[in-house]
Formats: structure tokens, sequence, C-alpha cells
């Protein structure tokens, strides 16, 4: 009942607290190799001092780059609507298309700026997120490993052997999760400069950027990025850009990434088949929002172990032995 009141009177802050403890099981094979030379109280906050470093440097640098370059993202964000809006008006047949989709992206664009803007009145509440999550990161780091020993403790002998199996799988999803969208978006990134060089755009660094990122929010993705351009080519008469974006941006910068790179990383690492990978993704951000994008691969990894586990058992028990 404590736990349960706890729960429901820190909801709010529970996607924090989940995040932070996924990502401490990922890092914690770090934390055990300083642990060999320094003391683990010390370690911990070395780890955890070395992660806020590396993401603040990445944030704030992604956001100086973007703001440094806002004045020509607007204005092709401007010029990109505004072509296809012509276009499609200048078509006797899509007029009411030519509107939804000129509605849509000024929407998106609305969207983001009011978004933006909101960030400033929910500052507060997010810089409490952000200490409680690395405040938590350095228990889970310091403390976790100790709490997860009393736990087994007490549990009985023959359960030992499936708890083992269910937290090895554990760790290897989580590092699916983190480690394998960071590689997957570095992918795209990389892949994407030579793809918009030859398109022949401009602008080559920060459309490669924007795809980059965009494969860290599966909801969008780069196609999104990808079909905005390639409808903008096709408002200004570009057949073969047009073209380029369809049969070759598409495959190379988006399909690639989804269907070939990221179920083959995350299946070789949980073990499990590449397309139960992408349905607990999938199903998990349907069922419960971003963080399902770490508890639907999870779950699904889990599930599967645990059949095995069973099937095992009603054969002989051999199902979760080490």
């Amino acid at each position: 009942l404590i736990f349960l009141a706890v729960t429901i009177t820190l909801w709010p802050l529970m996607s924090v607290l989940i995040l932070s403890m996924s990502f401490a099981v990922v890092c914690l094979p770090v934390h055990r190799r300083l642990s060999r030379h320094i003391s683990p109280a010390l370690s911990a906050g070395v780890t955890t001092g070395g992660i806020f470093l590396l993401l603040t440097v990445l944030v704030f640098g992604i956001a100086y780059f973007i703001y440094t370059n806002a004045d020509a993202l607007t204005q092709l964000i401007t010029g990109i609507i505004t072509a296809i809006e012509l276009f499609l008006k200048n078509s006797p047949y899509l007029t009411q298309i030519a509107a939804e989709i000129a509605g849509a992206l000024k929407g998106l664009v609305q969207f983001i700026i009011g978004y933006v803007s909101g960030v400033a009145l929910y500052l507060p509440f997010l810089i409490v997120q952000v200490i409680i999550f690395f405040c938590s990161f350095y228990l889970f780091m310091l403390k976790g490993e100790e709490m997860l020993a009393q736990i087994l403790r007490r549990l009985p002998e023959h359960a030992l052997g499936a708890v083992n199996r269910l937290m090895r799988i554990t760790g290897d999803t989580l590092y699916s999760v983190y480690v394998v969208s960071f590689q997957v978006s570095l992918f795209t990134f990389v892949v994407s400069l030579p793809v918009f060089y030859v398109l022949g755009y401009g602008h080559i660094i920060l459309f490669s950027l924007i795809a980059g990122l965009f494969q860290l929010i599966p909801v969008l993705g780069p196609q999104v990025l990808i079909a905005v351009l390639a409808l903008f080519a096709l408002s200004i008469g570009d057949t073969r850009g047009f073209l380029y974006l369809i049969v070759i941006a598409y495959p190379a910068i988006s399909l690639s990434a989804d269907f070939f790179l990221r179920p083959r990383l995350m299946g070789r690492r949980t073990a499990i088949h590449p397309v139960l990978m992408m349905i607990g993704v999938l199903g998990g951000l349907a069922l419960l929002g971003v963080i399902g994008f770490i508890l639907g691969p999870l779950f699904t990894a889990l599930s599967v172990a645990a059949y095995d586990i069973l099937m095992g058992d009603a054969e002989g028990g051999t199902g979760y032995s080490e």
C-alpha cells in the first residue's frame, strides 16, 4: 500500500524515474570498471557527471547550430510551404488538397514555434525533472546493485536461474534501445550527407542533422523530411529531384535504417526476431507514448524469455538454466 501510494503521488515524475533507472542499467558496466580503481561513490559521481556533460554538450551543440541557422531554416520552410501551396492551387483538381496540405504544414510550423515558446513557461518544472533524473541516476548507479542483491537473497533458490536470465535480457534490451538508437541516428546523419549533396538543394548539414534528429523520434522519422522535400521538388517542377528523393533518398535514409539496420542491431543484442522488436517499438509507442519506446521492446523481450522459460520448465526444468 505504501508503494502504491508513493507511485500515485509521484506519477507525473514516473517517466523520469523509469528513464533514469533504465539509463543507469545501460551505464552500469562503466561504473563497475571505475569502481575497481576508485570508491563506488566517486565512481557513480564521475559516471553521472560524464553523462551530464556529454548530454549537455550534445543538446546545446545541436541547439546552437539550429539557432545560428534559424533564419535560413525559417526562409526554407516558408519557401517550401509557399511553393507547394501555389503548385497545388494551380492544379484544378487539387484545390482542396492544397488547402489541407498547406494548412497542415503551417500548423506544424506553428506547433513547433508554440512548443518552443511554451518551454519558457515549462522551464521550472523541466529543470526539476532534469535534477531528479540525474539525482536518481546517481542513486541507481550507487545503490542499484546492492538493492537488487537484497531482493535476490529473498527469492527461492529454484527461481534464481529464471530471474537471472530475465535480468540479463533486460540489460541487453535497454542497451539495444539506447545505444542502437544512437547508432541508427548517427548512421542516418552520415548517410544523409552524400544523399542531400547529390540532391543539390543546399543546406546539406542542416538537412542531414534534421534527418538524424527525426530518426530519434519514431513517430516522425526522416521520411517526414523526405516527403516535404519531395512535395517541394514537385511544386517547382524538379522531376529529377522528386524521383531521386522517392527512389534513392527514401530507401537510403529511411528504409535502410528502420527495416534493416535497427532490427538487426537490436535483434543481435536481444537474440529475438527483429520483427518482434519492431512490433514492440511501435506497439509501445502507440499504447504508452514516448516511454513506450523503451518499455515496448523490453516487455516484448521479457515475454519471449518468459515463454522460453515456461516451455523449458514444462519439458524438464531446463528452460532457465544458466
